[in-house]
């Protein structure tokens, strides 16, 4: 899935047109993540892409069929996936390029959890992609690409190289040229005291 985004940026440079990326991620615990993500092509680049139907076979997988919606149309394409738990994603063409490149991890800190929880920027390498291209780019030609990740965490958020950080939803916005290559966010939650737990 990845490569195909990046097959739609590379023919973005060529033709009219956009493509968005939203991922929303919600981590309740380690082995508790569901994701909703969708892709969104507009413009002549539709076209383009759909002329490689090897390109398209894998939206026809049974993963796709049966979590997604797909729209295709002249000059738009859409594809919308809703409460993907984490195992289930990545086992999408299998590790991280399947699975979006996030991954959480937990850590045991004694009197608390620490998550962790990153995803690639899709869009950070696009310039290193580009530079064998026979077309001579100008980076302001590819500004309508964008990649959306919203987080929520368990606890508190104590770090989060993000754009905005409201109520512990945590927010990022990529584009080509962002010096992000990954986007990460940590929280930490206290554990239970007493024998019993906590009494809050």
């Amino acid at each position: 899935m990845v490569k195909y985004i990046h097959l739609g940026l590379i023919l973005l440079l060529v033709a009219c047109g956009s493509i968005t990326i939203d991922v929303t991620t919600d981590v309740v615990d380690d082995d508790d993540i569901t994701h909703t993500f969708s892709i969104v092509m507009s413009g002549e680049i539709v076209n383009l892409v759909g002329q490689g139907d090897e390109n398209l076979e894998e939206l026809d997988n049974e993963f796709f069929q049966e979590n997604c919606d797909i729209l295709r149309e002249v000059e738009r394409f859409e594809i919308s996936c809703l409460n993907i738990s984490q195992e289930k994603l990545a086992s999408l063409e299998g590790g991280n390029d399947g699975s979006l490149g996030i991954e959480v991890t937990k850590t045991d800190l004694g009197d608390a959890w620490e998550y962790r929880a990153t995803m690639e920027n899709i869009f950070y390498d696009v310039e290193d992609d580009m530079e064998d291209s026979p077309v001579d780019i100008d980076m302001d030609m590819i500004l309508k690409a964008r990649h959306h990740w919203t987080v929520t965490m368990p606890g508190e958020v104590v770090e989060a190289n993000s754009d905005s950080n409201v109520e512990g939803v945590v927010k990022f916005t990529g584009k080509p040229g962002d010096g992000r290559e990954i986007f990460t966010v940590v929280s930490r939650k206290e554990k239970p005291t007493g024998l019993f737990g906590s009494c809050n």
